[in-house]
């Protein structure tokens, strides 16, 4: 997946607005099928009554590389704003990122 972009959504009553993983296996005959993951913009978004907000995973050997977070207004979380968050690349608007960017990913 790659180069794919976001922009003027409105998520309502999601469990996992933001679920972006390759943490799974898929190997054939011992080599990796993971897909890369790369350049994906999330701007002018909001989510309303979501029970986890971010759910960013990648894996040592592929990374989720290069998500740009920006206009992002998340409210009413049920349970926990970052439920997990590990090997990504990435910018984040803290400006603009409310209630905050998840810490995995480089604010600016």
């Amino acid at each position: 997946m790659e180069d794919i972009r976001f922009y003027n959504v409105t998520l309502l009553n999601v469990i996992h607005p933001f679920f972006f993983t390759l943490n799974y296996d898929h190997s054939i005959n011992g080599t990796s099928n993971t897909p890369e993951w790369k350049n994906v913009y999330l701007d002018n978004i909001v989510t309303d009554n979501s029970t986890y907000t971010w759910v960013m995973q990648g894996t040592p050997e592929n990374w989720l590389q290069n998500l740009v977070l920006g206009h992002i207004n998340n409210t009413n979380i049920q349970i926990d704003y970052v439920a997990s968050c590990y090997n990504v690349t990435g910018t984040c608007n803290n400006a603009t990122v409310i209630p905050y960017c998840p810490s995995c990913i480089k604010t600016v």
